[in-house]
């Protein structure tokens, strides 16, 4: 009893937790189970006079202590103020009023900010901790009201992203994302993994998921990603104008939630949960971004529209066909139009590069300027006004497209059809020669580096030097050797060569009479008036 008075008195005295355990060496969690009882007793303690001095810091605001009944046992109702709260802290049982003034300005503000506000104003010596310790208790016993929405049918839907599973992409796994909208009054919704959250695949979304509903909502709740909202704001956020024009092409309103706050979008939150965690558990890495799409459409076909939802106690998909999808607007009747536009000049590869990646072109526009008109399908390549080629949008880094029906006619594209290519060039040139190129490529030889350029030396250089007959002739009397090198054939050349007096031209000139007019190299007398013509209209520009 005696410790119980003496506890009593300190307390009375507005003496903290802290100070009480170093004078009496009592157990903090002692000293706070016999304040609790006091405080929520009736009647006021018997404050000693003169036995304990007063608290540093005065105490304006502490409610009376009650005394202890030993013979009865107290069940009063306490009705707190959830702006206000006991405290163990001497310092701060003064400043409740003060800090439940501050959470009024500011109720989701910080307790580093709280505690700057005491330190400045007030005169707060103490620790920012003990501001943190207290305003957590606040938060425990006041939990945040939150008013439950309900919406009418095809009135709106929410938009979210989130973190989907790995998928493979140009051979290495690669980070994805899934875009959710779930329509607000029925639940019913739409998932697709994407790699990116730029604006046009943002639209995209939105034109895929308005698809799969068979019609538009009123409006559509976003957070403020940059591909909805530039800059956030509280009453004039600042709309992106390309998610804008598609909203108005559409058909709906775009409502963006206040900053950082989710729980305005909260039926797209919770549904983004329920997919992570029954869609993709156990998942490690995907074949390719169109078979998990494959698996989401099948998962929500089978699973997430058959459920009954824990709110509206309703099968999903049936509240969807009885109410929602009749209250959707039409869809657009043409698809919103996106395409970037660009000049590109053509490569000597028949190349053009788009964002990283590499386009071929027709070989006939080598070197010439042309329009590329790109979005997240599809990529065009005009010459004045005229699509010569169409490729399928790809995304990544030097990444090569190639038809190869853009290549000059016959030739190779890698190095196994470069040696197909010198066979075929071999085989034109006469049946020794090809055989001689057949046994320097067999066997062993097949895949040597060393051995495709000897071939090459070969079929292409001594023939254009010594021509087809003289090289026709060297690779029989080549036959004798073994592995006759490419010296060996151009030192058999140049004597056949010597010995072979081609007759001189009618014009006494001496001039070759051999030239050819036809060759794969040789372009059409029409493709040097277009590179004429374009060079001229450059210049008059």
């Amino acid at each position: 009893m005696d410790k119980k008075e003496q506890l009593r008195s300190m307390l009375a005295a507005g003496w903290s937790v802290r100070r009480i355990r170093e004078a009496t060496h009592i157990h903090p969690k002692t000293i706070a189970k016999f304040r609790r009882q006091w405080l929520t007793a009736q009647s006021d303690p018997p404050v000693s006079t003169g036995a304990f001095p007063p608290a540093d810091t005065p105490n304006h605001f502490a409610a009376p202590l009650p005394a202890i009944q030993s013979d009865s046992k107290v069940t009063t109702e306490v009705v707190v103020d959830p702006l206000r709260a006991p405290t163990q802290s001497g310092q701060l049982m003064g400043l409740v009023d003060v800090i439940a003034a501050l959470l009024e300005i500011a109720p989701e503000c910080s307790a580093r900010w709280v505690w700057q506000k005491l330190v400045e104003n007030q005169g707060y010596t103490g620790s920012e901790r003990s501001v943190s310790r207290y305003l957590q208790k606040l938060r425990r016993t006041s939990p945040t009201l939150f008013l439950r929405l309900s919406t009418a049918p095809g009135q709106e839907a929410q938009v979210d992203y989130a973190v989907g599973p790995m998928v493979f992409y140009g051979g290495k796994p690669r980070r994805s994302w899934f875009f959710k909208m779930t329509l607000s009054h029925s639940r019913h919704s739409y998932e697709e993994l994407v790699f990116r959250q730029d604006l046009e695949t943002f639209i995209r979304c939105h034109e895929n998921a308005f698809q799969a509903f068979g019609g538009v909502p009123a409006e559509v709740k976003i957070d403020n990603l940059k591909s909805g909202i530039l800059q956030a704001h509280l009453y004039e956020p600042q709309l992106n104008a390309g998610y804008q024009a598609f909203a108005t092409h559409a058909g709906f309103i775009i409502n963006p939630c206040d900053a950082y706050q989710p729980q305005q979008k909260g039926k797209v939150e919770r549904d983004v949960s329920f997919t992570r965690h029954n869609a993709f558990p156990g998942v490690q890495v995907l074949e390719s971004l169109e078979h998990g799409n494959r698996h989401l459409e099948e998962w929500n076909r089978r699973w997430a529209r058959t459920r009954i939802h824990g709110t509206t106690r309703r099968q999903v998909w049936e509240h969807f066909l009885s109410e929602e999808k009749p209250a959707l607007k039409a869809l657009p009747e043409r698809p919103f139009s996106m395409l970037r536009q660009g000049l590109r000049r053509v490569d000597v590869h028949g190349h053009i590069q788009v964002e990283g990646v590499f386009y071929s072109v027709p070989a006939k526009h080598l070197r010439q300027q042309v329009v590329v008109r790109w979005d997240a399908h599809v990529v065009r390549i005009l010459v004045a006004d005229t699509v010569v080629a169409e490729h399928r949008r790809e995304h990544g880094k030097s990444c090569v497209v190639t038809q190869p029906g853009h290549l000059p006619q016959g030739m190779p594209q890698n190095a196994s059809s470069f040696v197909q290519y010198y066979l075929r060039r071999s085989q034109e040139i006469g049946p020794c020669c090809h055989a001689l190129a057949q046994h320097l490529l067999a066997g062993l030889n097949a895949g040597n580096p060393l051995v495709v350029k000897r071939v090459r030396g070969i079929v292409i250089d001594l023939s254009r030097r010594f021509g087809a007959h003289v090289l026709e002739q060297a690779c029989q009397k080549a036959g004798a050797f073994r592995n006759p090198t490419w010296n060996t054939l151009q030192t058999i050349c140049q004597k056949l060569s010597e010995e072979i007096q081609a007759p001189p031209d009618p014009d006494g000139h001496g001039h070759r009479t051999d030239l050819q007019q036809e060759h794969r190299l040789i372009r059409d007398p029409g493709d040097y008036a277009d590179v004429v013509r374009d060079r001229v209209q450059e210049v008059a520009r």
